[in-house]
């Protein structure tokens, strides 16, 4: 597809220069091009999933903590998206800053759709993430887990929910030395609220761990944080606030303890350590 030809579709005029971003953890390419042209810069992306939809329903109109969505076309059977160009690199070790301004960006989209109903049955549906959610717990081979399982199942069910990123990891945030933004909306929907933080902190540990690095203390940053600036003002007690993003935290460990026992043939150190890490956290939560 010539991706010069797809810009033209959206009507911004000028020559166009595009040039593909590289996959920061496999080096392989994205399906996403920087857009420079007369009338500036953009980002042309080929969409996956429910992201078409997701852009036009939720972020027709600017949200803060998102790239601006200016339109999407049809080339050659795909959706592309074309969306403002972001300062920044995708996070791989995060910091307090970065935790601030990554939280700020969470903010900022949560708060403008919590409690709205209206956009409920667009994206991935509460249903469809239950039914998700549930498959992963058969997979768990582990008496432990399974009551630690059932319990997340049932807090799920019950928090309030708003417009929620379903795949934030780190490198889904773009961050600049001062303003984050979220990308790659391709799964998000209107879910429980603590979905996209638990991911985003569930999977960073210590330094050379694993891929993505977070410390303890900044991890216990970004939690306070997050509820000094969004969930107290929502009248949610602290202590159950953390309660529940412990479950939140656990749910995200299993998916590969999940994932070693569905493909047996394909475990290895990383299932081990994050089946130890689930159990752990599983110990904590039953004698609270």
């Amino acid at each position: 597809m010539d991706i010069n030809a797809v810009f033209a579709l959206f009507g911004k005029g000028g020559a166009a220069r595009a040039e593909r971003y590289i996959n920061s953890e496999d080096g392989g390419a994205y399906d996403v091009w920087r857009i420079v042209c007369e009338s500036g810069e953009y980002v042309l992306k080929k969409a996956k999933g429910k992201e078409t939809e997701i852009y036009r329903e939720f972020f027709s109109q600017p949200v803060g903590g998102v790239p601006r969505f200016y339109g999407s076309a049809n080339a050659g059977g795909d959706e592309y998206l074309l969306l403002s160009r972001e300062r920044g690199e995708a996070l791989l070790s995060v910091d307090k800053a970065s935790a601030a301004a990554a939280v700020d960006a969470l903010v900022s989209v949560q708060d403008r759709f919590w409690l709205d109903t209206s956009h409920a049955g667009r994206g991935t549906t509460y249903d469809e993430s239950l039914r998700s959610r549930a498959g992963r717990g058969k997979y768990l081979a582990d008496p432990l887990l399974e009551r630690c399982y059932a319990e997340f199942l049932k807090i799920y069910g019950s928090l309030p929910r708003t417009l929620c990123h379903d795949d934030l990891l780190p490198f889904n945030v773009l961050y600049d030395g001062v303003r984050a933004v979220m990308v790659d909306w391709e799964h998000a929907g209107v879910l429980p609220y603590l979905t996209p933080l638990a991911r985003f902190i569930a999977h960073c540990f210590e330094p050379g761990e694993e891929f993505f690095a977070m410390t303890e203390s900044d991890k216990e940053f970004a939690k306070e944080y997050y509820y000094k600036k969004f969930v107290k003002e929502k009248g949610i007690d602290r202590a159950a606030f953390l309660r529940d993003l412990d479950y939140f935290v656990f749910y995200e460990y299993c998916e590969w303890v999940m994932l070693a026992n569905k493909y047996p043939s394909s475990a290895n150190d990383r299932n081990a350590r994050y089946l130890d890490r689930a159990r752990r956290l599983a110990l904590k939560l039953s004698d609270e």
